[in-house]
């Protein structure tokens, strides 16, 4: 049995591979009882599960800063066997784009362009146009360049939604999640009412194809962000509760939780609900000093203060000033020196 995605080979190298890929081991250094182990032990995974289960530590290491040299460790090892075993492009392409999702979760964009890049070059090669690996390939490097060209970045989701609608039909998930990014990168450029449509079609997608997949909470969440966006305050406060239900129910400790609440905060502060966006800020908070950085807690704090000052005007005082001792001499944002003058005002 052999590795998907290689040339027929003996399996010892597609353990080799895999070893490589999860723990970015030289297979000299195990045990000869670990090697034989690993030449006899049969690869049975659906492939396209194999190659996500070999690819997905590289995307996980690159998700923390510090744990990026990790990644592009494995990847450098990694390739460096694909090589030597001459393995099919296509696996070295599914490595580019793996190491394009960790250098961009880390936030070094430009790393991120040209794996991606790389990735999609390959997968034309193979494949041609119009294939869905090719459409998502071409998805994940507009997803890249969001930030800095938003307008190749719709291009490019136009050109791959479309594709993806062509080949595998309307209601397939594939198509969900690029409607769902193409509707981000159309927000970006100020039209959040095609946002609002588009988010709208990912999430009747997502909820006829697959009723109870964790997806349908993030599909909630993006849209309540483009109903905001609109002015559409109360229906998007809608959504985020709804999305808020669904995830607390799959995972009622999951970090996630804290930009549910968020949002829920922003949309009961804007319709005059200050008690239920006070509620809404205490839960981010908890989490947010429990998971997040330092600046996400400081936001919340922030964000709770302006819902205090009207009625615990020194614990609104008292939220302000832990995070301006958390400056260290920087001069403070503008949100913060807003609220500083207001609680001064008021005191």
């Amino acid at each position: 049995m052999r590795l998907f995605g290689t040339r027929p080979s003996g399996p010892g190298d597609a353990a080799r591979v895999e070893e490589r890929i999860h723990h970015g081991r030289h297979c000299g250094r195990l045990a000869p009882q670990r090697r034989e182990l690993r030449r006899r032990w049969p690869i049975v995974e659906a492939p396209g599960d194999a190659i996500d289960q070999r690819l997905r530590p590289i995307e996980i290491h690159g998700e923390e800063g510090p744990r990026q040299v990790e990644s592009r460790a494995l990847g450098a090892d990694a390739g460096a066997v694909l090589r030597t075993i001459d393995a099919d492009p296509l696996l070295r392409a599914q490595l580019e784009g793996a190491l394009g999702v960790a250098a961009k979760r880390a936030g070094d964009r430009d790393r991120a362009l040209t794996h991606h890049r790389a990735a999609l070059g390959a997968m034309r090669e193979l494949y041609g146009d119009d294939h869905p690996a090719t459409l998502r390939a071409m998805g994940n490097l507009a997803n890249a360049l969001r930030e800095d060209d938003p307008a190749e970045a719709e291009a490019l989701l136009t050109q791959a939604t479309a594709g993806l609608e062509r080949v595998l039909g309307d209601h397939h998930p594939a198509v969900a999640t690029s409607l769902s990014n193409l509707a981000i990168a159309v927000a970006r450029r100020d039209r959040p009412a095609e946002a609002v449509d588009l988010m709208r079609r990912s999430l009747a997608i997502r909820e006829r194809s697959d009723p109870g997949h964790p997806s349908i909470a993030a599909g909630h969440y993006n849209l309540a962000r483009a109903l905001y966006d609109t002015g559409a305050d109360r229906e998007a406060l809608a959504q985020y509760r709804e999305g808020l239900a669904l995830r607390r129910a799959a995972a009622p400790d999951d970090p996630a939780l804290a930009s549910y609440y968020s949002g829920i905060g922003r949309c009961a502060a804007r319709i005059g609900d200050t008690a239920a966006a006070r509620e809404a800020f205490e839960a981010q908070l908890q989490i947010e000093e429990r998971h997040g950085p330092a600046a996400a807690a400081d936001g919340a704090r922030l964000d709770l203060a302006r819902t205090l000052l009207a009625v615990d005007l020194d614990r609104a005082k008292a939220l302000i000033d832990r995070v301006t001792r958390g400056l260290d001499d920087r001069p403070p944002s503008p949100k913060l020196a807003a609220l500083r003058s207001e609680a001064t005002a008021m005191a």
